[in-house]
């Protein structure tokens, strides 16, 4: 039993790292057809951070992300920030390509928008847009050491000892 709680304690202690990266999951709709993606950033949950990796559809065709600063917009470039609440975006926004098309997320105060690049920026407001935080892999595996010693501790059995006397 010492044994398995010092595995325990070793195992929950390694597992315990800080983040280092967010993982969220979006979908929206749009004038240019549903989408759904998963979204990396290199920092924590809640502070604007660089975009690593955003896969995904839009209206079926693979999203696969632009580098920072390769889609202009007005005098700007995009800036691939992400911040895990509202209003999720910077203006600069976050770009890729889909289909053979560029476009940007970004923010326009508190509505998200998509600026498709055709012949121009024709934006559309997005309706149905949500954002889902993924719990980090250090997350699954605090709760499984926890359920693993919650479960050998029910387990367990003290054994009764006789005492005799001389």
């Amino acid at each position: 039993m010492k044994r398995l709680a010092i595995l325990a304690a070793v195992t929950a202690l390694t597992a315990a790292v800080p983040a280092n990266a967010a993982t969220f999951v979006i979908s929206f709709n749009s004038g240019y057809g549903a989408g759904n993606g998963t979204i990396v950033t290199n920092g924590a949950a809640n502070t604007p951070s660089l975009v690593t990796s955003f896969t995904g559809t839009l209206a079926g065709a693979a999203i696969s992300l632009l580098a920072p600063g390769s889609y202009p917009i007005g005098t700007a470039s995009n800036d691939n920030l992400f911040d895990g609440t509202s209003p999720y975006f910077t203006f600069k926004g976050v770009s890729f390509a889909a289909g053979g098309q560029n476009y940007n997320l970004y923010n326009n105060g508190p509505t998200v928008m998509l600026c498709g690049r055709t012949a121009g920026c024709d934006t559309t407001s997005l309706s149905a847009f949500t954002v889902t935080a993924v719990p980090e892999p250090a997350t699954w595996a605090m709760m499984l050491v926890g359920f693993a010693m919650v479960g050998a501790a029910t387990r367990y059995r003290r054994r009764a000892t006789a005492m005799t006397f001389a």
